[in-house]
């Protein structure tokens, strides 16, 4: 029996899903290769500097299962780094202790359809932590749309946003504005931010205008 054609496009849907998946690993060789030069730039202070493969935990290593047969996903982050100073105890807390902010990280993570999401998530502390948990900054639909070039510019952006949400950069205008702008590109919540952009022009504009008709009638 001769197939229809939603049958015939499921088929070619399902070939190039797993077709994207089996990218996978050559991302994760151009990731490498980058991580290496940023790894030997990387400041200290910014805490150690870590790569690692989803697909090298033991889970996923000692599983039957091929690479391309589950979710994968690559992390670039920054372990630990002290704050030189100790959080408010509370009364279960025996002594004060220094803290440290850890885990500001960078990740690559594919859909079940090969399509990729570049992450961003904080530094977290006891001491300080900034409201979101993560901010999406690019989508790809296929690994090999992710170019050395563009790897170099995730981590740039990474660089400045774990500068952003330390515990140092608390209250500072600039890295302030900066993740809002972050957040404000993130696909999730365009639409949404778009309508808050909205309304607040609306009320500088009819503020602007009260101001002018004052101004007139004097």
């Amino acid at each position: 029996m001769k197939e229809n054609k939603y049958a015939q496009k499921l088929k070619r849907l399902d070939n190039q899903a797993y077709i994207r998946r089996c990218m996978w690993n050559d991302l994760d060789e151009r990731i490498s290769q980058r991580f290496a030069s940023f790894k030997a730039r990387s400041a200290p202070v910014f805490g150690e500097t870590y790569l690692s493969f989803l697909k090298e935990r033991p889970k996923y290593k000692n599983s039957p299962l091929l690479a391309h047969q589950f979710h994968n996903a690559t992390y670039i982050k920054f372990g630990s780094r002290r704050l030189g100073i100790a959080n408010i105890p509370d009364e279960s807390q025996s002594s004060l202790v220094l803290r440290t902010e850890h885990n500001a990280q960078l990740f690559y993570t594919q859909g079940s359809i090969g399509d990729v999401l570049v992450v961003l998530s904080p530094y977290v502390s006891e001491v300080y932590k900034v409201e979101e948990s993560e901010i999406v900054i690019a989508r790809y639909k296929q690994p090999s749309d992710i170019s050395s070039k563009d790897i170099g510019k995730h981590l740039r952006v990474f660089e400045k946003y774990a500068f952003a949400t330390s515990h140092s950069s608390a209250g500072l205008f600039r890295p302030y504005v900066y993740r809002r702008w972050l957040q404000y590109q993130d696909f999730r919540y365009k639409d949404n931010n778009r309508k808050h952009i909205v309304l607040a022009s609306e009320r500088i504009l009819l503020f602007v205008l009260a101001a002018a008709g004052v101004w007139l009638a004097a």
